[in-house]
């Protein structure tokens, strides 16, 4: 549960998650609440209310501001910048004991009116909205009459405004020179409001009204303060803020910052372009009267008249008035005018004369009339004499005119207001309605439809394959671009066909799209989080969206792109020579649409705006109303109305059409056409070459086309659930299948294993013999010692040869460099593996050991452990482990099977590993020059060989594939069968066949592929066949000249047996 500050009191307040609605225990005020669904909002929440309780309006209206920009649905946001805006504070009411709404910054604007107040009624749901306007509907009530009493307040000349006492509650400096300064302003006939003075008769009363009527009449306020703090303290700042924000409105409004003792850059910021009066200079009372003489314009006042002639004097002034009345009566204004002076030239001070003059002003005949002016008339010189010299009775007069006027013209801005909103109600609705058809038509310089089914048709040019899309499926709304079409799928998805140059048809990853727009080269989609993608085309950047948030809607155009956001306002990117980017300004935008060199925005009145190139006029687009939708095209606007018709601007073929199109629900703009779409689901267009959209039916009729679309879903849902469960189902087959498939590699690469360590393959080619020993093709200055009990073969690229004994330990031949024949101490060893610089062995306990050249690490191996395979090469060693990942010893990339899995055998070439999977698949890493790493697409591979520029793989059938260099033939393999083993040089590929004899293939100058005659191990039924005959034949053995044949055959059996004991033989 969380908990932030009442707004009313500053009690702890718990929200309860899903209430818009809360009741304080300690104040027990019911009040709106935010959502309590967000912990960075709670906290804005509570540093906002903290600073409105202090009274901190401004501050804590940036932060609600905040809020709203981060989320801009959050009704109680806009509430809290309305009580900002008038200033609420609520105290305790001593006959309820409740808390009620003060008012310390009043305001002619209606709280019920207040855009914000409508935002927060937008997004509230219907309990909190009840409680907005509960609360509305009292501020209103303060706020009216706090405008009722200011208006019978007489205007001031100057406003000071002051910190009046410090903390210790003595009086400020401050205080002391504002007083000597209004002392002096008032000897010199000024009307100063100085709130010590002023308010000192209004004890007990609320000083809002009297310090927003003297705010709004002051021509000038000077702002005193004698340090940093007593500027910015709460109620001197929440005056000067106002003053501030009321002379942007009248610039015959100044403010004059008065400062003594402190720097002044010390001086509030706001303040920083305002002519300021130091005060602590010689003579500084004297230049502060000057500057306020200057700005008032005040002329000195004429001597007051002599006691001699006064009573000739006022009969004068009588008579004179009474000419003036009767020139008001005949509308002669200038000479009522004339007649006031004369007046003013006997006596200045004349209240009825300045009253003349101001109905000669605004030439009314009657003072009562003055209540029907059509604007407010307080800014007018003659009336504010006519008030600052005029009885108390003349005051309330005047003032009841005035409010009589705020009065109607309230009440007709309300009327106003409540016709716009009413229209814009009515609009939204038809917007609303016709935004189901918005997305079925598109044209540029060919058209597309989409149908109620979800389909698309196409009409046009089709040079590019954009009008491919007949086999298109669930598709939610089209666009088309100048070669190019785009479709958005119900799911989000995106499809697209035609040219793809600049890759604008890159988008079959775009995932949670909900609108697309397609430009000349380049395609817009709208994210469901109000984020924008393009792709194509971005010479002018018009593909730069990626930073745009909160939107709503988009448009492309040939070269620039336009973004609707979420509160009306519109972003837009790419070319601008032509100024169609130029939208910064617009506001209450809710929909846009880009031509070729312009911009089209409509707002929620129905009016229309446009900006950027204007030829033949189709930016002419200011006298419209009444639209609901917008098209911009090359050299024309399209508008449709809400009564079905349409308007055009600017110049296209047969555009004389469009004037008489009826029924209309939806339009589209390319480059010299136009497409209307009728409610009955036919479609109108103005091309000629496009005659055949008229054969179109989209939707049967705009009332059941969402009866249509839902059939169709529902269609869609049954075929999609039909492919879904025929693709289990073959899904299920194929998962046995591969099942069993993967059952079957196990046994069949245990089965192979043994043979694997028979041949080896460098410059030369050895073979194992079932019976240990080992036979060699090639080089014959390479001498093969009679080797004995050896079990396995490795070999180098020079030819260096490594055998493997039984016992576990290991000799070697043809090695001379490194150091890599220091061996002789190795024990236990089960696997070898030798390159041109190092010779490694794999230990029974799964560690591993290393000699010969270790310029790359190719021998650090000591701390290994668990391995079970080892592959050697020129610069790095590769140990497979137990639990099917590898190790490696790598310098650089070639060597780096970090992420590999599941691996159950491993080969090396000089720069490049490989990788058997347990599946039968193979990965590799490393140099791919000559394309030996091409071998992603191999499968039931049971076995492969690397060399520095070829892979091979034999397969579970025993057939054998390659990749990589072919320039020896060394890949030309594709023949071979019955396959066991392979191995691999750099120029020649060795295959041990089923029935023991061994094929090659590759470069034989040395005569390392002379390989045809050899026999490394009979198959079991020969070694079976072989057996029988030779027992058959031992009994028939007599005499005493068969004892040599008889230990031959002996000895036969017993190698027969053994290899029998050790291999099983291969049974064909």
């Amino acid at each position: 549960m969380s908990v932030i500050k009442c707004k009313m009191c500053g009690g702890d307040l718990e929200l309860i998650e899903g209430s818009s609605v809360a009741v304080c225990e300690y104040c027990g005020s019911q009040q709106t609440v935010p959502a309590a669904d967000n912990e960075k909002k709670l906290t804005l929440f509570a540093r906002a209310n903290w600073l409105r309780l202090a009274c901190e309006f401004d501050k804590a209206a940036g932060v609600y501001e905040s809020i709203v920009a981060d989320f801009p649905t959050e009704a109680e946001a806009y509430w809290g910048l309305v009580l900002c805006r008038y200033g609420i504070e609520y105290v305790d009411d001593p006959a309820t004991g409740k808390k009620i709404p003060t008012c310390h910054r009043s305001s002619f604007d209606s709280v019920m009116e207040d855009s914000d107040f409508e935002q927060a009624l937008e997004n509230a749901d219907a309990v909190a909205r009840r409680v907005y306007r509960d609360e509305a509907k009292a501020i209103e009530e303060l706020r009216r009459g706090i405008v009722e009493v200011s208006g019978k307040e007489p205007p001031y000349d100057i406003f000071i405004c002051y910190k009046e006492t410090a903390e210790d509650g003595q009086r400020t400096v401050d205080s002391v020179i504002a007083q000597d300064v209004y002392d002096a302003l008032t000897e010199k006939g000024y009307r100063v409001f100085f709130s010590r003075i002023s308010l000192e008769d209004k004890l007990g009363t609320e000083y809002e009204p009297y310090i927003f009527a003297a705010l709004h009449s002051a021509k000038i306020m000077l702002a005193f303060g004698t340090d940093y703090e007593y500027y910015n303290a709460v109620w001197v700042k929440n005056e000067w803020s106002r003053y501030l924000q009321l002379m942007t409105k009248d610039k015959s409004k100044h403010l004059i910052p008065c400062y003594t003792g402190i720097d002044a850059y010390d001086m509030p910021k706001e303040f920083a372009k305002l002519q300021a009066q130091d005060m602590g200079k010689v003579g500084a009372m004297q230049d502060l009267l000057r500057g306020v003489d200057k700005i008032m314009r005040r002329d000195k006042a004429a001597p007051a008249p002599t006691d001699t002639g006064t009573a000739a004097a006022s009969a004068t002034v009588k008579s004179l008035l009474k000419r003036t009345e009767m020139f008001l009566e005949d509308g002669d204004w200038d000479s009522a005018d004339e007649y006031c002076e004369k007046v003013l030239d006997i006596e200045p001070e004349c209240a009825q004369a300045y009253l003349g003059k101001l109905m000669a002003e605004l030439k009314v005949s009657e003072r009562s009339a003055l209540a029907n002016c059509e604007d407010v008339f307080d800014g007018s010189k003659n009336y504010q004499k006519a008030f600052r010299f005029g009885s108390e009775k003349l005051k309330n007069e005047l003032g009841g005119y005035i409010a009589a006027i705020q009065e109607r013209k309230h009440q007709e801005e309300i009327y106003r207001k409540q016709r716009l909103i009413e229209q814009q109600k009515k609009l939204a609705s038809i917007r609303k309605r016709l935004s189901t058809f918005q997305n079925c038509i598109s044209c540029y310089n060919n058209t597309v439809g989409l149908k109620a089914n979800g389909t698309v048709v196409a009409e046009g040019s089709n040079i590019n394959g954009q009008c491919e899309v007949s086999d298109w499926q669930d598709i939610v709304a089209v666009s088309v671009g100048f070669r190019h079409t785009v479709g958005l799928k119900s799911d989000g998805t995106v499809v697209a066909v035609g040219e793809n140059d600049d890759g604008e048809c890159e988008v079959s990853d775009w995932r949670d799209i909900v609108a697309i727009s397609v430009g000349s080269n380049y395609t817009v989609g709208l994210k469901s989080d109000g984020t924008v993608v393009a792709v194509g085309e971005n010479d002018d950047g018009e593909c730069k969206v990626s930073g745009w948030r909160n939107i709503v809607a988009i448009s492309a155009g040939s070269s620039h792109t336009v973004g609707l956001k979420s509160d009306g306002t519109v972003m837009a990117v790419g070319d601008n020579s032509n100024g169609e980017c130029k939208v910064s300004d617009w506001r209450d935008i809710v929909a846009v649409s880009a031509g070729s060199s312009h911009t089209v925005g409509l707002r929620s009145d129905g009016t229309v705006v446009a900006v950027g190139r204007s030829d033949y006029g189709k930016c002419e687009v200011s006298d419209w109303r009444d639209i609901v939708a917008v098209s911009a095209g090359g050299s024309h606007t399209i508008g449709l109305k809400s009564d079905g018709t349409v308007v055009m601007a600017g110049y296209c073929d047969d555009c004389n059409k469009v004037s008489g199109w009826r029924d209309i629900v939806a339009v589209s703009s390319g480059v010299g056409c136009i497409m209307g779409l009728k409610s009955d689901g036919t479609v109108v267009a103005t091309r000629k070459r496009h005659s055949g959209v008229l054969n179109w039916k989209l939707f049967q009729s705009a009332e059941t086309i969402e009866e249509e679309r839902t059939e169709a879903r529902k269609q869609e849902a049954q075929r999609r659930a039909k492919e879904v469960e025929e693709r289990q189902k073959r899904e299920a087959v194929q998962k046995i299948e591969e099942q069993e498939r993967l059952r079957l590699l196990v046994p069949k690469r245990a089965a192979i294993a043994p043979y694997q360590k028979m041949i080896a393959a460098g410059s030369l080619t050895v073979g194992l013999k079932s019976n240990g020993t080992v036979v060699r093709a090639g080089d014959a200055a390479y001498s093969m010692p009679a080797w004995q009990n050896i079990v396995a073969l490795a070999m180098s690229n020079m030819g260096d040869t490594v055998g493997l004994k039984a016992d576990g330990t290991v000799v070697t031949t043809g090695i001379t460099e490194y150091d890599r024949c220091d061996i002789n101490s190795w024990r236990n060893i089960v696997a070898i593996a030798v390159s041109d610089k190092s010779t490694v062995g794999l230990k029974a306990d799964g560690t591993v050991v290393a000699v010969g050249n270790n310029d790359n690490g190719q021998c650090n191996v000591s701390d290994w452990r668990d391995i079970v395979a080892i592959a050697a090469n020129n610069f790095h060693t590769v140990g497979l482990k137990a639990d099917g990942t590898v190790i490696s010893t790598y310098a650089y990339d070639y060597g780096d099977t970090s992420d590999w899995q599941d691996i159950v055998a491993i080969a090396v070439g000089s720069i490049h590993t490989v990788g058997l999977k347990a599946d039968g698949t193979v990965v590799t890493v490393g140099d791919n020059a000559d394309g030996q790493c091409n071998v992603s697409d191999w499968r039931d591979i049971v076995a492969i060989a690397a060399s520095s520029v070829h892979t091979v793989g034999l397969k579970a059938d025993g057939t054998v594939v390659a990749a990589g260099n072919n320039a020896a033939d060394q890949c030309n393999v594709s023949d071979w069968r019955d396959i066991v083993a392979i191995t691999a040089s750099d120029f020649h590929t060795v295959g041990l066949k089923l029935d023991g004899t061994v094929v090659a293939v590759g470069y034989n100058f040395l005569g390392q592929c002379n390989v045809s005659d050899w026999k490394l191990f009979y198959t079991k039924e020969e070694l079976l066949a072989e057996k029988a005959a030779l027992e058959k034949e031992l009994p028939t053995l007599k005499g005493l000249f068969s004892g040599k044949r008889r230990k031959e055959i002996e000895n036969r059996l017993a190698e027969i047996e053994a290899e029998l004991k050790k291999t099983g033989g291969i049974r064909r």
